[in-house]
C-alpha cells in the first residue's frame, strides 16, 4: 500500500511539473493526500498532514489556478489561518520563508494559504476574487483538520488592493487585514463599501453596513497618498478610533490610531471591549518582508484578536498557552465504550483525550467554588469557546472554575472533492454511543467528573452542589445529551444555538433546570424557537419540558408555544432583558425550570449578555450530589420527581 501511494505521489508531482513548467511554485510542493491515512487512537487529535503542499483549484469552468498550503508541524484543530497574496512573480515557497510567515507559522501553529499571481501579474478584481473564493471555499471545508472562521486573517502583498478589498467586503470571513504595498482606496470603493449591507445584524435586527463593521487593519505604503489617507479614514471610522495617531514602537515609521471607547455602544455587549485599531507604516514593501515585521503583525494584531458571530464584533483573545492565561491542559487515555458491530458486542478503543480548565486568578482566596463545563461546537475546541462566549472573563470576575473539554475526532470515511481538489475531513464531534472509530463522549464526561472530584488540584475548593454546563452549537447538542443522559452531575444546563428534544431513552429519574438560548439571525440553526425552516424544534422543546415538569408561564399566564411570537424584537414573550426576549416557565411555586432565551439580531453564537443571564438563572439552583435533589434558593424544587427523591 505504501509503495503504491509513493508511486502515485511521484506521478502527481511529475504531472504538476509538466503542467506548470520549471521554476513554478508547485514544483517544490507535495501533492495533497489522495487517500485517508491510518489514524492512531493513542495520538487521536494529530493532524495527518504536515509541510508544504500544492494543487490546482477550479476557479471557473475549464479554468484552474495553483495555490499552496503550509501546515506547520504539530498543527492543531481550530488553529489560526493566514491567507497570503504573494507578490507577482514570486515563488510561493520562497516567499513564505523570506517574508517571515513560515517562521511565524511554525512558532504559533498557523496554517498558511498562499495565492499566487497568474502569468507574473495580478489580474482584475473580479477574476482574482473568484480565485480567492475558490481557495477560501476549499480551506473552509476543513480539509484534514477542523478550522474556524473566527481566527482567519488576510495578509495581502503586492496585489494588496485585491486582498484588502476582498477581505473588507467579507468581514464574516476575516478578523484582520495586513495590506503591504497598498495604494489605498478609491472614492468609489469607499462609497460602495459604506453603503453595502454586511451579513451581520445589530440588536435591532437591522443589517450593519460594511463601513460600520470593526476591522483591525495594518497598512504599509511608501507614502501617505490621497488613496492611502482615504483608506486610513475608512477604517478609522469603522473602528471608531481616536482622531490623532500615536507613534508605535512595533515597527519603524509606524503610527497607530487606537479605538475610542467613548464611541462605542456597549448596550448589546456589556463586557465587550473595543480593541481594533488602524496601524500605518510608511515603508517600501521590500523593507517589511521579513520575520521581524511579520511577527510584529502577528503578535500585536492577528494573534490578539478574533471576530465572533454574535454581532460581528472583534474581541481580544487570550490564548490557551499564553503565560498567565489561567488555562491549564490535562491529558488522559479514556476508554470510549463497547460497541455493536453487526450482531456482536466488541470492546472499544482507549483514546487520548484532553481538556482545559480555567481557574480565576484569586483562587487561593476562594472557597466553595462553582464549576461550569463549557462545551465547544462543531470543529471548535477549548481554545475558542472560553473566549468567544465571554465565559472566561465572566469566570474571572465571578470566581468560577471552567472545565473546557475537547470533543471526539470524527475521521472521514471517504475522499471528497471541493472546487476540483480532493481531500478528506477530520472533524470534532460529540457522540452518545461508541463505534469502531469514535468514543461515547458521555463516558468522557464520567471520566472528567471523577477526575474533578478526585485528582484535580482544586478539588477541595469545588462546591459539588454547584456544577453547571453550557454548550454552543454542536456543544449545545451535547448539552442536550447531558440533559438526557447525565443530568445528575449538574444543577442546571444551558444549551445555546441548538434545540433537541430528549428521547424515550432519557434518564428522567432526576430533574434538571434548562435555559435554552437561540439567536434570531442564526444562519446555521435557523428559525430559532419558531417553526421556520431549519434544524430547530422550538415547539418540541417547549412542549417537552413544560409537560414533563408541569410548568406554566411566569406571572400566572397560561400561554403555550402557539401564543408567542419569535424572530422579531417587539415579541409576544414573557419579558425582555436588554436585547433578550425571554420565555419563562415555572413550577407552581415559581421555580423557572425551563427558560427560552432569544437574542435579538444575534447570529450563531453565545453572547456575553446571554452568559450573564444564564448565570443569573444558574446561581439560584443547587443539586445535592448524594440524593440528586435539586434546590432553588435552598428550597427543594416542587416537581413530582424531585419531591419524591426528597421523601422516598
Amino acid at each position: 500500500m505504501k509503495t503504491r501511494f509513493l508511486r502515485a505521489a511521484m506521478c502527481a508531482c511529475l504531472s504538476l511539473m509538466l503542467a506548470l513548467g520549471a521554476g513554478a511554485a508547485l514544483a517544490e510542493a507535495k501533492p495533497l493526500p489522495s487517500e485517508i491515512p491510518q489514524w492512531d487512537p493513542a495520538n487521536y487529535y494529530a493532524c495527518p498532514v504536515e509541510g508544504y503542499y500544492g494543487a490546482d483549484i477550479a476557479v471557473a469552468e475549464g479554468e484552474t489556478r495553483p495555490f499552496n498550503l503550509y501546515y506547520p508541524k504539530g498543527f492543531e484543530a481550530n488553529s489560526p489561518i493566514v491567507y497570503l497574496t504573494a507578490p507577482a512573480g514570486a515563488d510561493a515557497e520562497a516567499f513564505i520563508e523570506t517574508s517571515g510567515w513560515k517562521q511565524v507559522a511554525d512558532e504559533n501553529l498557523v496554517l498558511l494559504a498562499i495565492l499566487s499571481a497568474e502569468g507574473g501579474a495580478w489580474g482584475d478584481y473580479e477574476a482574482e476574487a473568484a480565485y480567492i473564493d475558490a481557495v477560501y471555499g476549499f480551506v473552509s471545508a476543513k480539509p484534514y483538520i477542523p478550522v474556524r472562521k473566527h481566527n482567519v486573517y488576510m495578509a495581502a502583498y503586492d496585489g494588496a488592493a485585491l486582498g484588502q478589498q476582498y477581505a473588507a467586503e467579507r468581514p464574516n470571513y476575516f478578523a484582520g487585514i495586513l495590506s503591504v504595498g497598498s495604494d489605498g482606496m478609491s472614492e468609489e470603493l469607499v462609497q460602495t463599501l459604506s453603503q453595502t449591507e454586511s451579513s451581520f445584524y445589530n440588536n435591532q435586527n437591522e443589517r450593519t453596513p460594511l463601513g460600520e463593521i470593526i476591522f483591525p487593519v495594518w497598512i504599509v505604503a511608501e507614502s501617505e497618498t490621497e488613496g492611502v489617507g482615504r483608506m486610513v479614514d475608512y477604517f478609522k471610522k469603522a473602528d471608531r478610533t481616536v482622531d490623532e495617531a500615536v507613534a508605535s514602537e512595533l515597527a519603524e515609521n509606524t503610527v497607530y490610531y487606537a479605538p475610542d471607547a467613548s464611541q462605542f455602544d456597549f448596550e448589546k455587549e456589556p463586557e465587550f471591549e473595543a480593541v481594533a485599531g488602524v496601524y500605518l507604516t510608511t515603508a517600501a514593501a521590500g523593507d517589511v518582508e521579513n520575520y521581524a515585521f511579520a511577527n510584529a503583525v502577528w503578535k500585536n494584531m492577528f494573534e490578539a484578536m478574533r471576530r465572533y458571530p454574535t454581532f460581528g464584533e472583534i474581541r481580544s483573545y487570550m490564548g490557551l498557552n499564553t503565560e498567565g492565561s489561567g488555562y491549564t491542559r490535562y491529558d488522559a487515555m479514556v476508554y470510549g465504550g463497547d460497541y455493536v458491530d453487526g450482531h456482536t458486542t466488541k470492546p472499544g478503543q482507549t483514546y487520548s483525550r484532553f481538556w482545559y480548565t480555567y481557574v480565576p486568578s484569586n483562587i487561593d482566596e476562594l472557597e466553595s467554588v462553582p464549576v461550569v463545563y463549557v462545551i465547544h461546537g462543531s470543529g471548535g475546541g477549548p481554545n475558542e469557546i472560553g473566549e468567544q462566549t465571554g465565559w472566561r472573563l465572566f469566570a474571572e470576575e465571578n470566581g468560577i472554575i471552567l472545565i473546557l473539554p475537547q470533543g471526539s475526532a470524527s475521521w472521514g470515511t471517504e475522499m471528497k472533492s471541493k472546487n476540483g481538489v480532493d481531500y478528506f475531513t477530520v472533524g470534532n464531534s460529540w457522540n452518545t454511543s461508541a463505534s469502531a472509530t469514535a468514543p461515547n463522549d458521555m463516558l468522557f464526561f464520567d471520566y472528567m467528573y471523577d477526575w474533578m472530584t478526585g485528582e484535580f488540584e482544586y478539588a477541595d475548593k469545588i462546591d459539588l452542589s454547584r456544577v453547571y454546563a453550557s454548550g454552543q452549537s454542536m456543544g449545545g447538542g451535547c448539552s442536550y445529551s447531558l440533559i438526557a443522559y447525565r443530568p445528575y452531575y449538574f444543577a442546571a444546563i444551558a444549551p445555546c444555538s441548538m434545540i433537541r428534544v430528549p428521547g424515550d431513552d432519557a434518564y428522567t429519574a432526576c430533574d434538571i433546570p434548562v435555559v435554552s438560548c437561540m439567536g434570531q439571525k442564526d444562519g446555521t440553526i435557523s428559525g430559532g424557537f419558531s417553526l421556520a425552516e431549519g434544524m430547530a424544534n422550538g415547539k418540541g422543546a417547549f412542549d417537552y419540558f413544560t409537560e414533563r415538569y408541569g410548568l406554566t408561564e411566569k406571572g400566572g399566564l397560561n400561554r403555550r408555544w402557539e401564543d408567542f411570537t419569535f424572530l422579531v424584537n417587539d415579541a409576544v414573550c414573557t419579558e425582555e432583558s436588554g436585547s433578550l426576549n425571554l420565555y419563562i416557565f415555572e413550577t407552581e411555586k415559581g421555580v423557572p425550570m425551563f427558560t427560552a432565551v432569544e437574542g435579538q439580531g444575534m447570529g450563531h453564537a453565545t453572547s456575553c449578555e446571554q452568559v450573564e443571564y444564564i448565570w443569573q438563572v444558574f446561581e439560584h439552583f443547587t443539586r445535592d450530589p448524594e440524593t440528586q435533589v435539586v434546590y432553588y434558593d435552598g428550597e427543594a424544587v416542587d416537581t413530582a420527581v424531585n419531591l419524591e427523591k426528597l421523601n422516598p
